[in-house]
This record gives C-alpha cells, sequence and structure tokens, in this order.
C-alpha cells in the first residue's frame, strides 16, 4: 500500500530532470553515481566504478591475453603457416668417416713407396722379359746373345716398357701395382675417374718432377693437396682409396674369431 497523498509513477516512466530522489530511496536502473560520491549503505560498486587495484589487475590479465595468440585464430585460406625452426644440423661428419682415411690426399711417404715398388715390379718383369729374349734368340740362331742393361737398345725398350706400365694403369685404373698395394690411386682434380688420354699426359709430365733434384715433388709436402708437378700439369690428384676403420675392424674380427672359446667349454 501506498501512503496517502502519494502520487505512484507509472512503470517505465523516467522521473524529470533536475528531480533528485527522495532520501533512502534506491537508484534507478542503469543510473551512475557522480564523481567522488560514495555509495549508500548496502549497496556494492558495480559499472566502470572500480579501484586502483582492480585497474592494476585487469592491465596485467590483458597482456597476458595479447601474449597468448587467440584460440580460436584461423590461418586463413591460401597461406602457409610459417615454418618451425629445426635445430641447426652440425656439419661435423660422424665419428666413422672421420676415421676413414678414404678419400684424404695421400702423403709423401706413401707415394714414395708405392713408386719403389712399381719401379721394383716394372724393372723386375722387364728383366725377365730380356732373359727369356736372350734365351729365345740363343736357341733360334746357335749363337750366345747376351744384351745387357747398358745397350741402347735396352735402354730404349726399358723407357717405353716404363711408359706403357704407368700410362695403361693410371689411365684404366687410375693404380698402379704399388699404389693398389699401398691403398692409393689417382684421381681427376675434381675427384672423378681417371681416363687414357689424362694418363697420357701425367705419364708424359712425371719427369718433369725429377728435374732440378726433385724441386718438383715439393709440393707433396708442403702443398694443402698434396700435389706434385706433374699433378698440377696433369690436373691430377692422388688420395687413399681404402677405409682403414672398416679395415681394422675386419683385422679383430678375425681376431676375435680365432681366439673364441669352444662351445661348452668351461673357463679356467
Amino acid at each position: 500500500m501506498t501512503a496517502p497523498g502519494s502520487a505512484q509513477s507509472p512503470p517505465g516512466a523516467q522521473p524529470p530532470s533536475g528531480a533528485q530522489p527522495p532520501p533512502g530511496a534506491p537508484p534507478p536502473p542503469g543510473a551512475q553515481p557522480p564523481p567522488g560520491a560514495e555509495p549508500p549503505p548496502g549497496v556494492q560498486q558495480t559499472g566502470n566504478a572500480q579501484g586502483p587495484g582492480h585497474t592494476q589487475l585487469a592491465g596485467r590479465a590483458q597482456g597476458a591475453a595479447s601474449a597468448q595468440p587467440a584460440a580460436d585464430a584461423r590461418v586463413p585460406a591460401g597461406t602457409q603457416p610459417a615454418a618451425t625452426a629445426q635445430p641447426a644440423v652440425s656439419a661435423r661428419p660422424p665419428t666413422i668417416a672421420r676415421e676413414s682415411m678414404q678419400g684424404r690426399y695421400a702423403g709423401f711417404a706413401s707415394r714414395f713407396v708405392a713408386f719403389a715398388v712399381d719401379m721394383g715390379a716394372s724393372v723386375g718383369v722387364f728383366l725377365l722379359g730380356l732373359a727369356a729374349a736372350n734365351f729365345a734368340a740363343t736357341v733360334v740362331t746357335a749363337h750366345q746373345v747376351s744384351w745387357s742393361r747398358t745397350n741402347v737398345v735396352v735402354l730404349i725398350l726399358l723407357v717405353a716398357w716404363e711408359f706403357v706400365y704407368f700410362a695403361y694403369s693410371w689411365g684404366a685404373s687410375g693404380k698402379t701395382l704399388g699404389m693398389a698395394v699401398l691403398g692409393i690411386r689417382v684421381v681427376r682434380r675434381d675427384g672423378g675417374e681417371m681416363d687414357h688420354p689424362r694418363g697420357i699426359g701425367r705419364t708424359l709430365a712425371f719427369p718433369l718432377s725429377f728435374l732440378f733434384l726433385g724441386l718438383g715433388f715439393l709440393g707433396i709436402l708442403f702443398g694443402n693437396d698434396r700435389r706434385a708437378l706433374h699433378d698440377v700439369i696433369a690436373g691430377t690428384a692422388v688420395v687413399y682409396a681404402w677405409n682403414a676403420r672398416a679395415a681394422r675392424l675386419r683385422f679383430l674380427a678375425r681376431e676375435s674369431g680365432h681366439h673364441r672359446p669352444p662351445r661348452g667349454a668351461r673357463p679356467s
């Protein structure tokens, strides 16, 4: 019931501008208190009237939300997502590859020993052929025939035989008998296989390295790619052609197999 004499406003009616609500009356819905005004007792503050603590918490919440991508953000059609950064791959080869000598430039000692083996083998074969020719000439002519190494014809034949031996070996397979024993071979400067024209060119340039007391071989000692003068002229290089680590592992496997106790035997 309402007090007699008081007029009740119809529902939805707005109070006239400038009219003050009676003391103790609740504010109309949506009304904002004036700045600095204290809320009446029992009324909680709502809307934008928040304290400084709430403002700081809201700012932190907004910063955290902006730091994370929106959950419902989708990539537009036709665009590729950014590639995930992959860890850098180390350029250092694996341990097995580092311990292998295959493909490395051959040193002076290996090349010198290989050349000594080649000279011994080629000269030995030539002397055997010379002895066989002497024997055949003696049988055919019935006279004693002896061709010594001091004969000019024999020296020419020896030079021709050495040329054929090295030129054919380098051109056909890139290695002579001595190089095969030492595990080295001749390749092109870019690492390609040898051919017969390059093998002939390397053989023709080979004597030039012996000039001036063998100064043409100093590149094997001090050069980065261990190339002698005839290698530079022919465009070749000498590298190791065998895997030292693989050979070592095979040797150890054979040794362990030889010393393996018989099956069923008990250790003493």
